[in-house]
C-alpha cells in the first residue's frame, strides 16, 4: 500500500514485475485486486472510493465509483459481473462487467437481520455463481445465490470451531470447499 503499486509474480515464467494502476489523480491506497480471464486488472482504492480498471498493459480503462459515496474493499470478478464489497453502504454491489452498470445490491432486504451485512470485507464465488461474503462486522460468512438472494450463514462470533473473530479473507476452491 505504501508504494501504491501491485507486485506481479509469474511462477511459470519465474518473473517478478510491478505496476502502478493508471488513473487521473493517482492511486491513494490499494486494498484489493482481482484479475479476470482476459487479464484485465480491477484495483480497489477505498480512499478514492473507486474500483480502478486497467488493461493488461496497465492502461486506464474505467473507474467504478457507484451512484452514492462508496468505500470499496471487497472484490470478485466473474465472466459477466463485478462484485464490490462496500463498507460505506454495508452492501455488495453487483455490476454488469461489459457495461459497468449496477445490476443490484446485496442484501435485497435490509430489514431481514439474517441477510443484513455489517462490514463486507471480502467476496468469493463458487462455480455455480453463488456469492460468499466475509462479513467482518458480524463475525460470519453470508451466502447468496447468483441473483443476490440470501441462502445461509456460516459461523458466529467466538473462538471455538465454527466461530470467527474479525474474519477477512475468503476463498472457494474448484471442489466447492469454502
Amino acid at each position: 500500500t505504501i508504494g501504491a503499486q501491485v507486485h506481479v509474480l509469474d511462477f511459470e515464467a519465474r518473473t517478478w514485475d510491478h505496476f502502478k494502476p493508471a488513473v487521473s489523480g493517482g492511486i491513494k491506497k490499494i486494498i484489493n485486486i482481482s484479475v479476470d480471464s482476459e487479464k484485465i486488472r480491477y484495483v480497489v482504492d477505498p480512499l478514492r472510493g473507486e474500483v480502478i480498471i486497467n488493461s493488461p498493459d496497465g492502461q486506464f480503462v474505467a473507474a467504478i465509483a457507484g451512484e452514492e459515496k462508496m468505500k470499496p474493499v471487497g472484490l470478485a470478478v466473474s465472466e459477466e459481473r463485478i462484485y464490490i464489497g462496500d463498507l460505506e453502504q454495508k452492501k455488495v454491489h453487483v455490476y454488469d462487467k461489459a457495461r459497468r452498470q449496477l445490476l443490484f445490491s446485496i442484501p435485497h432486504n435490509e430489514d431481514n437481520k439474517a441477510e443484513k451485512l455489517f462490514a463486507p470485507t471480502n467476496i468469493a464465488l463458487d462455480q455455480k455463481g453463488n456469492i460468499y461474503v466475509s462479513d467482518t462486522g458480524a463475525f460470519r460468512i453470508q451466502q447468496y445465490d447468483p441473483e443476490g438472494n440470501y441462502l445461509r450463514t456460516y459461523g458466529s462470533h467466538g473462538d471455538s470451531p465454527g466461530q470467527f473473530a474479525r474474519n477477512k479473507g475468503i476463498a472457494v476452491d474448484r471442489n466447492g470447499i469454502l
